[in-house]
């Protein structure tokens, strides 16, 4: 782990994306495609939305995020493994 000590600085590159990996159908996603809560998935989903509390955490695909400036592709698909 590191530690930044007084006078020193890092920077540090955040991206306003969160990844959301359901393996299981559940809240707002059962609602939203009509699945019935505790639905196993043959595999995970991988889901976007932007971390913008004033609009709600709208869902976003890759070109999303890539054309708002949030995650470049490289990004997207490190958050996807």
């Amino acid at each position: 782990m590191e530690t930044l000590y007084e006078g020193s600085s890092k920077k540090l590159d955040i991206l306003l994306v969160e990844g959301i990996v359901p393996k299981v159908a559940a809240g707002s996603f059962s609602k939203r495609m009509g699945v019935k809560d505790g639905t196993h998935f043959k595999n995970p989903i991988v889901e976007f939305s932007d971390k913008s509390d004033e609009l709600g955490e709208r869902l976003i695909n890759d070109d999303y995020a890539r054309e708002m400036d949030l995650a470049a592709l490289e990004e997207s698909a490190l958050l996807k493994k």
